[in-house]
C-alpha cells in the first residue's frame, strides 16, 4: 500500500510538471503570437504597449516581445523601465525627431551694377560682361598661374622654368601666385620667390582636410598663423600677403569670409568655376556668383 502511494505521488508530480509546462508552453506561444502582431520602431530597444500602461514589447533583431512590468509597476515609455504609477509616463510616447530648424544662412546678393562701380567693385548679371564695358573680342586673353602648396628645392628650378624666357607681348616678365603651405616649405626659396616679383599667398599651416567645416578661431590659426609664419621666416610683410584659398577648395562658408574681412585680406581663389562655355570675369565676394546665382 505505502508503495502504491508513492507511485501515485511520484505519477501526480509528473503531471502537474507536464501541465505546467504545456501551460507555460502555450502562454509562450500566446504572447508570441500577440507581439506578432505588433512591429517595432527599430530593431532593438523596449517599447510601450499601445494597449496597456503594465506591458511592453522588446525587440530584438526587429522581432518584438511581449513583457509585463511586475506587479503595482508600470512602463515608463521615455525612461524605458517599469517603475511605480505617479511616475511613469505610459506610452506610446512619439519617437519622430523634433524637425530641425536651420536658421537662414546669409546670402550674397544678386548683381546690382548701380551700387557696385569700378574700381573698388566689379559683378555682372550673367559673368560675361567685360569691366568697363569693352568689347570682348578686342581684349588680350588673360591667363592666371598659380601654383599651390609645398616650395622647396625638389620643385623650386620647376617653378623657375615655367616663368623664364617668358614674357607678355608688352615685354614684361610674367609672374605667378604661390599659394603657399607650411608642411615642408623651405622659406629661403620662398622669399626668393617673393623678391623676383611673384605673388606669396597663405595656403594652410597643416593642411588638413575638413576646411569647410572649421570655426572662426581655427581658420585664424590656419591662415593668419601662416601669414604670420610667413613674415618671420621669409622676410615677406603682412602687408603684401593678403589673398589666400582654401586646401582643397573647400570654402569655410561665411566664417572663413569673416576671417579674411576682419584681418585686411583682399581676395580669396578657393571657389571654384565649374567648365563654362563662355569664361566668366571675377566678381567681388559681396554679390553672388554668376553659377550660384541660377
Amino acid at each position: 500500500m505505502r508503495h502504491f502511494k508513492t507511485k501515485m505521488k511520484v505519477f501526480m508530480l509528473v503531471s502537474l510538471i507536464l501541465i505546467w509546462t504545456n501551460f507555460g508552453a502555450c502562454e509562450m506561444k500566446r504572447k508570441r503570437r500577440q507581439s506578432e502582431d505588433y512591429v517595432c520602431p527599430v530593431s532593438s530597444g523596449n517599447y510601450a504597449d499601445p494597449k496597456s500602461c503594465r506591458r511592453f514589447y522588446q525587440c530584438v533583431e526587429g522581432h518584438p516581445f511581449l513583457s509585463r512590468c511586475p506587479s503595482s509597476l508600470y512602463f515608463d515609455d521615455i525612461q524605458k523601465l517599469c517603475t511605480f504609477k505617479n511616475e511613469a509616463v505610459c506610452g506610446p510616447v512619439p519617437t519622430t525627431p523634433a524637425p530641425v530648424i536651420v536658421e537662414e544662412i546669409d546670402r550674397a546678393r544678386k548683381c546690382d551694377p548701380a551700387n557696385c562701380q569700378l574700381p573698388n567693385c566689379f559683378c555682372s548679371s550673367d559673368g560675361t560682361q567685360v569691366p568697363g564695358g569693352l568689347n570682348p573680342k578686342e581684349i588680350p586673353q588673360m591667363v592666371l598661374i598659380s601654383m599651390s602648396d609645398t616650395v622647396n628645392s625638389n620643385n623650386y628650378l620647376d617653378f623657375h622654368k615655367v616663368f623664364e624666357k617668358r614674357l607678355n607681348p608688352n615685354g614684361c616678365p610674367i609672374f605667378g601666385t604661390f599659394f603657399v603651405a607650411h608642411e615642408f616649405s623651405n622659406y629661403q626659396n620662398i622669399q626668393q620667390l617673393h623678391h623676383e616679383g611673384h605673388e606669396i599667398a597663405t595656403y594652410s599651416i597643416s593642411h588638413r582636410k575638413n576646411f569647410d567645416t572649421l570655426g572662426y578661431d581655427e581658420w585664424v590659426q590656419e591662415q593668419i598663423g601662416m601669414r604670420e609664419i610667413l613674415q618671420n621666416f621669409a622676410n615677406i610683410s603682412k602687408l603684401d600677403i593678403f589673398g589666400m584659398r582654401s586646401p582643397h577648395l573647400k570654402p569655410g562658408h561665411n566664417t572663413q569670409y569673416e576671417v579674411l574681412v576682419d584681418y585686411g585680406y583682399v581676395w580669396d581663389s578657393s571657389a571654384a568655376v565649374p567648365p563654362l562655355k563662355l569664361p566668366v570675369w571675377p566678381v567681388c565676394t559681396v554679390y553672388l556668383l554668376y553659377t550660384m546665382s541660377n
